[in-house]
C-alpha cells in the first residue's frame, strides 16, 4: 500500500472528566470506523499508572481521509465535549515505518480486550539505522511466528530521527511474556543495547479501539 498517515498524541484530563472523554471516544472511533473508509485504526488506551493519561493512536490512508475525519461531525462533537477538558495534549509529529496487523475488522471497548505496550525509544547519534534495521527484523519475525503477537506498528520522529515510537498488541499478558523470551526479541536486545540513549515503557490499557482489520505497511 502507499504511505498512509499516522498520528500520535498523549492527552490528559482530570479525574473527574474520565467518564466524559471514554463516551466522547466511543462515538467519535466508533462513527469514524463506519462511516469512514480511509480511517484505518484508531486507538484511545490509558496510561496503566496514571488511568486519566491516555495515548491515542492513528492511521489513514492518506492526508485526504485524515482530513475528512477532522471535517467530521462526530470528530467536532468530540471536540466541543473535550477540548475544555483536556489538561494536558501534546502531539507527537511521526511518520509510519512498519504497520503489521492481524487483527480482523472490528471494534473493542473496555481494559478487558488484549495486552497493549506503548515505547518510545531515543538511539544514539547515527544508531538510527542499526537500530531501525533490528527492530524491524524482529517485529517481522514476531508477526510471522507469534499467533498471538496481533498487531505491531513502528513510527519515526519527524523532527528528530533519533526518536523511535511503538505501539504493539497482544492477545493477553502470557501472550507478551512469551515474546520477551523468544530468540527473535533476544537478538533484538542484543543488537541494540549499545545503541539507546534512553528507553521508556508504557503498559496500556484499551478504552476503545477500531480498526479496519489487515493492515500492512513496510516504508
Amino acid at each position: 500500500m502507499e504511505k498512509p498517515v499516522a498520528h500520535l498524541f498523549k492527552l490528559e484530563v482530570s479525574n473527574h472528566d474520565i467518564e466524559v472523554f471514554h463516551q466522547a471516544g466511543v462515538n467519535n472511533l466508533s462513527t469514524s470506523y463506519q462511516n469512514e473508509d480511509g480511517t484505518l485504526a484508531m486507538y484511545a488506551s490509558k496510561i496503566t499508572e496514571n488511568p486519566n493519561q491516555f495515548i491515542v493512536f492513528e492511521v489513514y490512508k492518506d492526508e485526504y481521509a485524515y482530513q475528512q475525519h477532522l471535517n467530521s461531525s462526530q470528530y467536532q462533537e468530540f471536540t466541543n465535549q473535550v477540548g475544555t477538558k483536556l489538561t494536558q495534549q501534546k502531539a507527537f509529529e511521526v511518520e509510519p515505518i512498519f504497520l503489521k496487523e492481524k487483527l480482523a475488522s472490528s471494534k473493542w471497548i473496555g481494559a478487558e480486550h488484549f495486552c497493549l505496550k506503548f515505547a518510545q525509544i531515543l538511539v544514539k547519534e547515527n544508531e538510527e539505522l542499526n537500530f531501525r534495521e533490528s527492530v524491524l527484523k524482529n517485529m517481522k519475525a514476531s508477526i510471522i511466528a507469534e499467533d498471538d503477537v496481533l498487531a505491531m506498528y513502528a513510527l519515526q520522529d519527524r523532527n528528530n530521527s533519533q526518536r523511535f515510537y511503538f505501539y504493539e498488541v497482544y492477545n493477553d499478558e502470557k501472550a507478551y511474556n512469551i515474546h520477551c523470551n523468544t530468540s527473535h526479541f533476544k537478538t533484538y536486545i542484543n543488537e541494540t543495547e549499545g545503541a539507546l540513549a534512553n528507553k521508556v515503557l508504557v503498559d496500556l490499557q484499551n478504552d476503545v479501539m477500531v480498526t479496519k482489520g489487515s493492515l500492512t505497511y513496510l516504508q
